[in-house]
């Protein structure tokens, strides 16, 4: 809960400099916490590769899935 928050104040900082720490967090196993990495890297206009969106997709849930197609729409 506390990655997730911290995630999420980086998001909302519009921090870009911290976008491998966000990057960083699309692997872990607290699919939360991959959601506010993904809202905070969608914030500061970051790019995602390709290879990341398969990371990010296993065990996603509706959730994490829209927001996975709204950042691809967005590239």
């Amino acid at each position: 809960m506390v990655r997730s928050c911290a995630l999420g104040g980086l998001g909302y900082l519009c921090s870009s400099e911290s976008s491998t720490v966000i990057r960083n967090c699309f692997e872990d196993k607290a699919l939360q916490v991959r959601k506010s990495a993904l809202e905070a890297f969608f914030k500061i206009g970051g790019q995602i590769l390709p290879n990341e969106f398969e990371r990010l997709t296993n065990d996603a849930d509706d959730e994490l899935k829209f927001l996975i197609k709204k950042l691809q729409k967005k590239m």
